[in-house]
């Protein structure tokens, strides 16, 4: 048996940091939700109806960088079929503050 333990911290902020651990919160929500008395602050964050706005927040997400990723597809049309696959030279953040910029 090891000593090592394991700590879930989520702050109220950290989705909109970008440092939210989803896979994490999975883990969590398995194991807490509708185990939280409502007596405790914030008993809600595990509760079904939060466990679906983050799911659904985070596919809106990955959907919103596929357009983006097939609009700069689209602007470098010497990509290879490869490159495409492997999603060279995509960085989202970066190529949303590059096209914020022209605009």
């Amino acid at each position: 048996m090891t000593d090592e333990k394991e700590e879930f911290i989520f702050d109220s902020n950290d989705i909109g940091e970008g440092s939210f651990n989803l896979r994490d919160y999975i883990l969590c929500y398995t194991l807490l939700t509708d185990k939280i008395p409502s007596e405790v602050s914030s008993y809600d964050f595990f509760s079904k109806s939060k466990f679906t706005d983050i799911v659904l927040y985070y596919q809106k997400t990955v959907e919103c960088e596929g357009y983006y990723y097939k609009e700069f597809t689209d602007k470098n049309p010497t990509m290879t079929s490869k490159d495409k696959r492997m999603m060279t030279g995509w960085n989202f953040v970066e190529y949303m503050g590059q096209r914020n910029e022209k605009e």
